[in-house]
């Protein structure tokens, strides 16, 4: 018994800009497949003392936080995964949008 599911996606979008060189359209494909596991997934939650974040959520330069390269693209990694798994808002994504 296979635990798995796939997707496959086809899509003719029409072009814009890509008129000037004659093409009016494009087709793009995707495939994805999700399986399922028993693996224990193992999660840690951590606070943030490097003070990397600002107040609306976005992470602050070198220059302000003392951090090395590799020190701020290991913080920008790990943010940009919680954020993806919904861990961790986007920047000014709680405040209402004004007209």
């Amino acid at each position: 018994v296979s635990k798995s599911v796939a997707v496959v996606a086809n899509a003719t979008l029409p072009t814009t800009f890509m008129q000037i060189a004659n093409i009016n359209e494009l087709s793009v494909a995707n495939r994805a497949v999700a399986r399922y596991s028993d693996k224990k997934l193992v999660m840690a939650m951590m606070l943030d003392v490097t003070g990397s974040m600002g107040e609306r959520g976005k992470i602050r330069s070198r220059r302000i936080t003392g951090l090395s390269r590799r020190q701020q693209a290991m913080v920008a990694t790990a943010v940009k995964r919680a954020r993806t798994m919904g861990l961790l808002a986007y920047p000014d994504q709680d405040r209402k949008v004004r007209h």
